[in-house]
This record gives structure tokens, C-alpha cells and sequence, in this order.
């Protein structure tokens, strides 16, 4: 008869003894059934058949039109200031020349006036009406 014994000492790492399967632990755990899947995965990496090569020059592409497009709007932007600019400047000079000549048509209407209340310019009046300049009543 052969008498079948099982040892309860501890190993030197935790384990109960030794089964075919691996060792005993203590509480159950799922690292067989999950071995396959596990040793399966670094596998897949190192046969990428070129993905990752693909990868990294899909992402240089994308950085290149990312830097082109960078480019464009900054170009774009530079060119709208320029324009903003260049528009103020105009108005500037536009208004510029708006008071120049207001001033330059209140000289003009004030050397006429004093001409004329003077004498020295005749006033002419159509017959039909009576002008009023400045308060002042020309027959």
C-alpha cells in the first residue's frame, strides 16, 4: 500500500508545497489562466510588420501640416495688421485734411464776409429775395 503524504511546511517564498500545476498559495489566484494571454502580448510587439515605422512617419506628417498651418495663420494674422494698420494711418491723414480744409474754408468765408461788409467786394442779391449773412441785412 502506498501511503500518500502532504506536506504542510512553508517554503522559503510562501508557498504550501508543490503541485505539477506551479506551486500552492495560500488563496486562490488566476495567474495560469491568465498566463497564455499575458505571454501573448509582448509577442504581438515585436511583430508590427511595419505599423510602427508607419506610425512614426504618419505623426511626422501631421507635425509638418501642423507647422504649415502654423505658418499660414501667423501669416494671415501679420497681414490683417498691416491692413489695420495702414487703414489707421489713412484715417488719420483723412482727418487731418478734414480740419485743414474746415479751416481753410472759415478763413476764406471771413475774408469774403469782411470784404464785403467793407465794401470792397460787391454784394450781390437776386432781386426776387432778401439775403441775411451773419445777422446783417443786405437790400
Amino acid at each position: 500500500m502506498v501511503r500518500l503524504t502532504v506536506s504542510t511546511a512553508r517554503e522559503p517564498d510562501g508557498v504550501l508545497g508543490v503541485a505539477s500545476s506551479g506551486p500552492v498559495y495560500g488563496k486562490q489566484n488566476w495567474n495560469a489562466a491568465f498566463a497564455p494571454c499575458i505571454l501573448s502580448v509582448p509577442i504581438g510587439k515585436y511583430f508590427t510588420f511595419g505599423r510602427v515605422q508607419s506610425r512614426i512617419q504618419l505623426g511626422l506628417a501631421q507635425e509638418k501640416q501642423n507647422s504649415a498651418d502654423l505658418e499660414q495663420e501667423m501669416f494671415v494674422q501679420r497681414i490683417k495688421i498691416a491692413s489695420s494698420y495702414l487703414n489707421l494711418l489713412i484715417a488719420q491723414r483723412l482727418v487731418e485734411s478734414g480740419r485743414s480744409n474746415l479751416t481753410r474754408a472759415q478763413t476764406f468765408q471771413q475774408n469774403v464776409t469782411a470784404r464785403t461788409l467793407s465794401g470792397l467786394n460787391p454784394a450781390l442779391i437776386p432781386p426776387w429775395s432778401m439775403l441775411t449773412f451773419q445777422g446783417q441785412n443786405f437790400p
